[in-house]
């Protein structure tokens, strides 16, 4: 009987920790979810209006409403910091730091800054990383009149005419130009890069014929493709794109180069309590399911691709490191030593 009562308490005692455990954890799920946007919330945009990342941006604000995701009342304002390849606002985000009211989005140029420019003292690892949102699959477009109608015929003149050719494209540091510098030096071939700050300057370049290729997103050129302006002569995928099926990929061409994933996402200031970070990631999960923005990506060519937490950290490490691998190898920084 001893023995059945001390069994009994032993149930008891388990039986009180766990109910006391579901309230902690319940507890703590409320006080995460307990904060929410109490003014105007400033969403930092490293490009100027009009540009690929202010259509992103713009979409997902009104999606992020339209899923009564975030208040209807909440008003939240881009807050365009072009400049210095993402620099500018990079460095504006450290001046930011604890504001729970401020976000901005991120971009795979934001490494290729942090990497190439020493001067630049901030990196995506010094301030708070929300979540990834989506990957761009890349292609290489030219005028519908260009004699181009391949990557080979394209690297065949560029190498018997070197720094001939233009590439119009984004920051120095962009992947742009990052492709650039590893398929001269996988071909031999030489061009000249020009950079441009949105996507409109860059797509009236080619279309008045002011420059010669354009390394850009699918989506960017694609109206332009349908309309007989521009033709895509090359995927800078592993696989063919379904958008575009009738495009080979650089690798088909016998091409191989490391293929980076262009990234956007959004991050917040250094300094955050865990009651935003949980909000904001709760609100970009919730955003990433909903069939508004799936829709979007569907119809802008965007591919859907959420992660946060560890996964993120983990994507973030190895992005630092490939790209640092690649624009040494590349040429674009100088090794060590």
């Amino acid at each position: 009987m001893q023995r059945s009562g001390n069994s009994m308490g032993a149930i008891r005692l388990a039986a009180l920790l766990f109910g006391l455990s579901l309230l902690t954890f319940h507890g703590n799920v409320l006080a995460q979810s307990s904060w929410k946007p109490s003014k105007v919330v400033q969403l930092g945009n490293h490009g100027n209006p009009g540009t690929s990342a202010d259509h992103l941006l713009r979409n997902m604000i009104e999606i992020l409403k339209q899923e009564k995701i975030t208040p209807a009342e909440l008003n939240i304002q881009q807050l365009y910091k072009p400049g210095g390849s993402s620099a500018v606002l990079q460095t504006y985000m450290t001046t930011q730091k604890g504001n729970d009211h401020f976000l901005a989005q991120w971009t795979t140029t934001w490494i290729g800054a942090a990497v190439s420019s020493p001067d630049l003292k901030v990196s995506l690892k010094d301030l708070t990383p929300i979540a990834r949102l989506i990957t761009e699959p890349a292609v290489i477009a030219v005028n519908s009149a260009s004699p181009f109608k391949t990557i080979k015929d394209l690297v065949e003149t560029a190498k018997a005419q070197p720094n001939k050719l233009r590439q119009i494209g984004g920051s120095v540091t962009s992947v742009d130009n990052i492709f650039r510098f590893l398929i001269m030096n996988a071909t031999g071939a030489k061009w000249d890069y020009i950079p441009a700050a949105g996507g409109g300057e860059r797509i009236a370049a080619i279309l008045g014929g002011n420059a010669d290729l354009y390394l850009a997103q699918t989506n960017e050129v694609s109206e332009y493709v349908r309309a007989g302006k521009m033709r895509i002569i090359c995927s800078l995928t592993d696989e063919r794109q379904d958008e575009i099926p009738e495009v080979p990929t650089i690798k088909e061409a016998g091409i191989n180069i490391p293929l980076l994933v262009t990234s956007r996402g959004i991050v917040a200031p250094p300094g955050i309590s865990n009651q935003v970070l949980n909000y904001w990631v709760d609100a970009m999960s919730r955003l990433s399911k909903a069939a508004r923005w799936r829709k979007f990506l569907k119809d802008n060519g965007l591919t859907e691709g959420f992660l946060q937490g560890g996964e993120l950290r983990k994507f973030l490490d190895e992005q630092f490191e490939t790209m640092h691998k690649i624009m040494t190898e590349s040429g674009m920084i100088k090794k060590p030593g």
